[in-house]
């Protein structure tokens, strides 16, 4: 009985300076808000890199200090970060709460907190439960942008994404589910999607998100360790009423830009316009799965542009794409001189 309670006092102490995932802001200060963004920063993984000179860093920390910056500077909007660190446990029982969300309304900072995961009702259900507990009322009819920083997110299964939650599945299925989840009111679809991460500009991505978001900014191949510059967030800033598909074509632009003075691999970066896509993207995305069932792609291989496939039909299926690419330097591609888009397991 002692040893009990011994280990519930210790509890107690070590969470009770801990902020409650239950959180509520101070109200509106009736200032305009234009624009809400979502940050969702994937860090239950190995994101380590190194630079040149050797140092290492970790991508999902670069991201959230960049997010920061932007959160600070979005003086009419409304920007959520949700930083996904790996949950651990107090006496192998307790959560820590090591997830941590922070909340911009105006350019100021008005909750720093922290919370726990919770896939009872699916993926993303904490993120989202926050973010509907706290977002301004005055928000309903805003542009709404989702960013998603990680790593690639696989078409089917993907158990062991989460390093400290490996029997949670991850795949584009749960993710577009869970992307819903933060939708509420009148205006049930984003304005524009942006996934930095590697080979999620695919057919099956694609249709998943088709009901969720007006565009799509993805890489069809690998995206390096880098990452999808977001300054152009703040476009909005400028002008009251700017498209997601704007919005996605500055950050391609910026980013390819930036990775073009770095890197001699394929950059591959694309803006998918998903109105226009819907009138074929069933058909090419059934023509895909017909194609996985006779091979074994692996997870995290790299894809290939499914122009190279015999089921990509060229003249329909690159209506409202719209890309930025650049060919090798070396290997098989570098004689390469476009892109569908569109990438494609190939084994």
């Amino acid at each position: 009985m002692h040893i009990r309670l011994y280990c519930l006092y210790s509890f107690l102490l070590l969470t009770g300076c801990q902020s409650s995932g239950n959180l509520i802001s101070p109200p509106s200060s009736g200032e305009e808000i234009r624009y809400s963004a979502i940050y969702l920063i994937h860090a239950d993984a190995n994101y380590l890199y190194h630079d040149e000179d050797g140092n290492a860093h970790r991508a999902d920390e670069k991201v959230l200090a960049e997010a920061q910056q932007i959160g600070e500077k979005a003086e009419y909007g409304e920007v959520f970060i949700f930083h996904q660190k790996p949950e651990r446990k107090i006496l192998w029982l307790f959560p820590r709460k090591d997830r941590r969300m922070l909340h911009y309304r105006n350019g100021k900072l008005v909750n720093d907190a922290r919370y726990s995961p919770n896939f009872d009702n699916g993926l993303l259900s904490a993120e989202a439960d926050i973010f509907k507990q706290n977002q301004s009322d005055v928000v309903e009819n805003s542009s709404k942008i989702l960013l998603y920083f990680g790593h690639e997110i696989p078409v089917k299964g993907g158990t062991n994404y989460h390093y400290s939650q490996r029997s949670v599945p991850v795949n584009s299925h749960t993710f577009s589910e869970g992307a819903k989840k933060f939708l509420k009111g009148s205006k049930k679809i984003f304005d524009l999607a942006v996934l930095s991460t590697c080979n999620n500009g695919n057919p099956q991505m694609a249709q998943v998100l088709q009901p969720v978001t007006k565009t799509l900014l993805a890489s069809p191949q690998n995206l390096h360790l880098s990452h999808i510059d977001t300054d152009a967030l703040l476009l909005m800033e400028e002008e009251r009423k700017t498209s997601g598909e704007k919005i996605a074509g500055a950050m391609a632009g910026q980013t390819f830009n930036r990775l073009s003075e770095i890197l001699h691999t394929e950059i591959t970066l694309f803006v998918y316009d998903m109105k226009i896509i819907e009138s074929y993207l069933a058909e090419f995305n059934s023509l895909h799965q017909i194609h996985l069932e006779d091979i074994e792609p692996q997870l995290f291989e790299e894809n290939v542009d499914c122009a190279e496939l015999p089921l990509f039909n060229e003249s329909d299926f690159t209506k409202g794409v719209q890309g930025w690419h650049k060919k090798p330097q070396f290997g098989r591609r570098s004689n390469s001189k476009t892109h569908s888009g569109w990438g494609c397991r190939k084994n």
